[in-house]
């Protein structure tokens, strides 16, 4: 039978989330502004809504890894939260240093952004799936992985829909925050 090592399975989610968070960009008009569609994917063009490209792409990854890996890993979803964070903040770091220092604000700008910060997620899972430092260290703690992305995953549906009024959360091209569209 075929089996793929846990390296080409990391390779494969790769392109496979890349190609996914490309896609989400545009499901939330795809399917009529519905609005399940919109606590997961992107509702305006704020940096914080672009970062649910790679939270959910990277968290159904991490599902799969899971049953993939027969559940072995014993600190999967923890290690899967800390690498989705640290994509998501490699992304706002890399947009705002952009932005503010090199005065880049394009399309391709942005996308290189979303694919630092994918890479910066994926590079972290890679290297704490091989660190036995951090396996020994995190064993079993799974349960609290996976209470952290229930967490994540409630902050990004609030904020979609009662967003923070910070420039994080603001949609530069209508001005509004939200998927509710607030002034």
């Amino acid at each position: 039978m075929f089996n793929l090592t846990y390296k080409n399975i990391i390779k494969i989610g790769y392109v496979i989330c890349l190609a996914a968070g490309f896609l989400l960009h545009f499901a939330y008009d795809f399917f009529n502004n519905n609005l399940i569609i919109g606590l997961f994917t992107p509702v305006n063009e704020s940096v914080a809504e672009h970062l649910k490209l790679i939270f959910l792409p990277f968290t159904l990854f991490t599902i799969f890894f899971y049953f993939y890996s027969k559940k072995k890993i014993t600190n999967l979803f923890l290690l899967s939260f800390i690498s989705n964070i640290l994509g998501t903040a490699a992304t706002t770091i890399t947009f705002y240093t952009g932005i503010k220092f090199l005065g880049m604000d394009n399309t391709i700008f942005n996308i290189g952004t979303y694919i630092v910060g994918m890479t910066i997620a994926f590079i972290t899972f890679y290297l704490g799936i091989y660190n036995d430092n951090f396996q020994d260290a995190t064993k079993g703690s799974n349960e609290l992985g996976i209470c952290a992305f229930l967490l994540l995953t409630t902050l990004f549906i609030v904020n979609t829909v009662l967003p923070v009024k910070l420039p994080i959360n603001k949609d530069p091209v209508s001005n509004t925050y939200g998927i509710f569209k607030i002034k």
